[in-house]
C-alpha cells in the first residue's frame, strides 16, 4: 500500500491542501495522511468530501498533533484524528448497483476484514485488503516469490485458499507434497452464505 504523508506544523491552508492532492497523485498513494497543528473547518470538510467521493481504494486522514507533558516529563506527541475514511459509507456506496451475488461477496469480505483487523498478529503478517465484490482477497505476505489468496465460491457455498508460485518450482513442489496436510485437516464449520 502506497502512503503519502504531509506534515504541516501550522494551521491548514489552501496551499497545503493542493500539495496533499498533488503529492498523492505523484506518488500513486492509496492512503494520504496530512498532519497539522490545527485543522480549519473548510479543510476538514474538504478531506471529508475526498473520502466520500473517492472509491474504496483511497483514504484521506487529517490529523492534528499536540505536545503533552506530564509533570516534569519531556513533551511527547499526541495525534488526534480529525477526519478519516468512513468504510461503512464507502461499502454502502460500492454495493449500489451490484448483483445479489456481488452483494454477498462484498458482505463476506467486509465481515472477514472486520474480524481480521481484530487480530493484530494476522494484520502484521498479511495486511488484509479492503472489502470488494470479487471472489478473492489477496494476502500480502511481504514477498513476490509466492502469493496467497482467500477464495469464496458463492455457487457451491465454499471458501478456500490458493497458493500461487509463479517462478519457484521447489516451493511449488513442496506445497503439492504437503497438500494432504491441509486436505485432511479438521476445520471449524461456519454457516453457509
Amino acid at each position: 500500500m502506497k502512503q503519502c504523508n504531509l506534515d504541516q506544523l501550522e494551521d491548514t491552508n489552501h496551499d497545503h491542501l493542493g500539495k496533499v492532492i498533488t503529492y498523492a497523485a505523484g506518488k500513486g498513494a492509496e492512503v494520504v495522511i496530512w498532519v497539522v497543528a490545527h485543522a480549519r473547518d473548510e479543510h476538514r470538510q474538504a478531506i471529508e468530501w475526498l473520502n466520500q467521493h473517492t472509491d474504496n481504494d483511497f483514504g484521506f486522514f487529517l490529523v492534528e498533533i499536540e505536545l503533552w507533558a506530564i509533570g516534569d516529563s519531556l513533551p511527547a506527541p499526541k495525534f488526534n484524528v480529525v477526519e478519516q475514511p468512513n468504510e461503512w459509507a464507502k461499502a454502502v456506496k460500492m454495493s449500489e448497483g451490484l448483483s445479489e451475488t456481488e452483494q454477498a461477496k462484498l458482505a463476506y469480505w467486509t465481515k472477514y476484514r472486520e474480524i481480521a483487523l481484530g487480530a493484530p498478529e494476522f494484520v502484521k503478517a498479511f495486511n488484509p485488503q479492503k472489502a470488494s465484490k470479487d471472489h478473492r482477497s489477496t494476502l500480502r505476505c511481504g514477498t513476490s516469490t509466492y502469493h496467497l489468496a482467500l477464495l469464496i465460491d458463492t455457487q457451491h457455498g465454499r471458501i478456500g485458499i490458493e497458493l500461487y508460485v509463479p517462478d519457484d518450482k521447489e516451493i511449488g513442489h513442496k506445497a503439492i507434497e504437503s497438500a494432504s496436510l491441509f486436505e485432511g485437516a479438521s476445520w471449524p464449520q461456519g454457516r453457509a452464505f
